[in-house]
């Protein structure tokens, strides 16, 4: 269950830097980092040697299918809907100790 966390939070942050880089709003500066942490992550997870977990290794894939995606044309970049969280109360919300 924590891996699958981990997964979901990473995949929103790769969401949240390809945004930035080419969010018209944000600096040109910010966006020219947002690139290089882009371009530096698909250079890591390319060169990196084949994953055991195969849910990890299905995950680090469609990562470095979202950037090449991206970087094959940035301005048709449409960033992925954030999942809604399932109604009712939160886990570990209980008052009840």
């Amino acid at each position: 269950m924590s891996s699958e966390v981990e997964r979901a939070v990473e995949f929103r942050a790769l969401e949240a830097m390809l945004s930035l880089a080419v969010n018209p709003q944000a600096s040109t500066q910010a966006r020219a980092i947002a690139r290089s942490h882009l371009n530096d992550l698909l250079k890591q997870w390319t060169a990196a040697a084949p994953l055991p977990d195969t849910a990890e290794a299905i995950h680090r894939a469609a990562l470095i299918d979202r950037i090449n995606d991206f970087n094959r044309d940035p301005a048709k970049f449409i960033p992925a809907k954030p999942i809604e969280a399932p109604p009712g109360m939160p886990i570990g919300d209980n008052e009840d100790f």
